[in-house]
């Protein structure tokens, strides 16, 4: 019977689809930069699109799980943040200015403020600092590179905006800056002790 053979191959087809094991995110990723090498940004947008839906789709799955953050952004979190970033100059570098910022502060909102608490923004160095030296060095460094990435974002949304929106931006990127520094300072003199 000719028809019976198309419903097992069409079957067949179906469940091959379904066992297919998830495509490797690393691997777009590489694919994603090696896009960008090439100038072929509309492939890099694409892959790195994709990144950012499937992280998002993990996220958002095992946040209604019940696993939250505890001391900061998660892994995925700050995995999330840099696939955004680069998402962010591709769509600014092919003239979607908008669409590059609000991946920008999306990012940012990911890396939380550097101390584990995302409602505030440090504008205090020292308070930086002080977050560094009650926790162990390599947490302490996890903090400063949270505050240098939001640096560089916050100015890039400063150089994409324009009059307050622009000078807000810088000044938060200097916060940031500010607050990176203390933790690097205190954490050096921390080692100079022992």
């Amino acid at each position: 019977m000719p028809g019976g053979n198309k419903k097992k191959n069409k079957k067949k087809t179906n469940n091959a689809r379904k066992q297919q094991k998830p495509v490797d995110l690393d691997t777009v990723m590489k694919q994603a930069d090696a896009a960008v090498e090439s100038s072929d940004l509309q492939t890099a947008l694409g892959l790195y699109d994709y990144v950012a839906k499937t992280l998002r789709k993990n996220r958002s799955s095992s946040s209604s799980s019940g696993g939250g953050e505890e001391e900061g952004p998660s892994d995925e979190a700050l995995l999330l943040s840099s696939v955004l970033s680069k998402l962010g100059e591709v769509k600014v570098s092919m003239e979607d200015q908008e669409g590059g910022k609000t991946d920008f502060l999306e990012a940012i909102s990911l890396l939380g403020n550097g101390n584990g608490n995302n409602d505030e923004i440090m504008e205090d160095g020292d308070a930086a600092a002080t977050t560094a030296t009650t926790t162990s060095l390599p947490n302490a460094m996890e903090i400063a590179q949270r505050h240098e990435m939001k640096a560089g974002l916050h100015l890039y949304i400063g150089q994409l905006s324009s009059a307050e929106e622009a000078l807000q931006s810088y000044k938060h990127g200097v916060i940031e800056w500010t607050n990176c520094i203390s933790i690097l300072e205190r954490v050096g003199e921390g080692n100079k002790k022992e």
